[in-house]
C-alpha cells in the first residue's frame, strides 16, 4: 500500500478555511468533523466511493468554487486527507489525527470548540449516515461490540450527550468527570475495535467475490498409470491414453 501523503500545514490551513466560509452550503462540515466522518468511512465495511463521500462533506449540496485551480486543491486536500486517515486504519493503528487530540484539560474536551468534540460529531454522523451498510453485515453479537465501539467515539460529541451517557450506562454515584476519564482511557481501544470489525468484514467479503470471480480449474486428466477411463480395464497409457500420442 502505498503511503499516503501528509497534508502540509498551509493545504491543512487552506482547507479549514474553506470549509468553514460562510458561502459553503448548508452543513458544511468543519475540519474537524470531516476528519471524524473519514474515519466513519475508512471503516465501513463496503467501499465508499469518493462520489459519494465528498458531497455529503458538503451537505449533499455543490459547493461553489472561485476557480478551476481552487477546485482543484480542494479535492485533491480532502483526497490526501481520506488516504492519510486510511492508511493507519488499513494497517490496524487507528488514531486520532494530530489536530484533534486530547486537551489536556479533560472537561474542556466536552466544549464544542474542543478538537475531539468536531471529531466525534463527525465520526457520529458518518456512522449514522452508513447505518444501512453496518446493518446488512453484522451479526448480533458484532452488532453489539460495534455499537458499544461506537457509543465510547460519540462521547465527546456534545455535552449533553456524556451527561446522557452517565445517566443511562454509568454506575449508580459515577461522576461526569469519573465518566469523561474512563472514555478518554478507552478511546483509542474503541477506535481499533471499530476499524477492526469493519475493516474484517469488508476483506472477507472481498476476498469472497474475487474467489466467485475465479474462472474453474479444469478438471485434471487421468495419469498414465490410472485405469482408462474408456472402462477397458487397461492402464491409461496402454490404452486411450497412448493412442494419443
Amino acid at each position: 500500500m502505498p503511503r499516503a501523503r501528509p497534508l502540509s500545514s498551509d493545504r491543512r490551513a487552506a482547507l479549514r478555511a474553506f470549509l468553514a466560509h460562510p458561502d459553503r452550503p448548508e452543513g458544511t462540515l468543519s475540519l474537524g468533523e470531516v476528519q471524524g466522518f473519514l474515519f466513519s468511512v475508512a471503516c465501513a465495511p463496503d467501499l465508499v466511493k469518493p462520489s459519494e463521500w465528498v458531497p455529503f462533506v458538503f451537505g449533499d449540496e455543490e459547493p461553489e468554487f472561485d476557480t478551476w485551480e481552487e477546485a482543484e486543491g480542494i479535492i485533491a486536500s480532502l483526497m490526501d486527507l481520506y488516504n492519510e486517515i486510511v492508511e493507519p486504519v488499513q494497517m490496524g493503528v487507528p488514531r486520532l489525527p494530530r489536530d484533534c487530540a486530547f486537551r489536556d484539560d479533560l472537561m474542556a474536551n466536552l466544549e464544542d470548540d474542543a478538537p475531539v468534540a468536531a471529531w466525534s460529531r463527525g465520526f457520529m454522523i458518518g456512522h449514522r449516515w452508513l447505518a444501512e451498510t453496518w446493518d446488512v453485515c453484522l451479526t448480533e453479537e458484532m452488532a453489539d461490540d460495534v455499537a458499544a465501539a461506537a457509543m465510547v467515539l460519540f462521547y465527546f460529541a456534545s455535552r449533553h450527550l456524556a451527561e446522557r451517557c452517565v445517566e443511562e450506562l454509568a454506575a449508580p454515584g459515577t461522576t461526569l468527570e469519573e465518566m469523561t476519564r474512563v472514555v478518554r482511557d478507552i478511546f483509542p481501544r474503541a477506535m481499533m475495535e471499530y476499524a477492526q470489525i469493519g475493516v474484517g468484514i469488508y476483506r472477507e467479503r472481498f476476498s469472497r467475490e474475487m474467489a466467485a470471480r475465479r474462472p474453474a480449474s479444469a478438471p485434471a486428466g487421468p495419469g498414465r498409470n490410472d485405469p482408462c477411463p474408456c472402462g477397458s480395464g487397461r492402464k491409461y497409457k496402454k490404452c486411450c491414453g497412448g493412442q494419443a500420442h
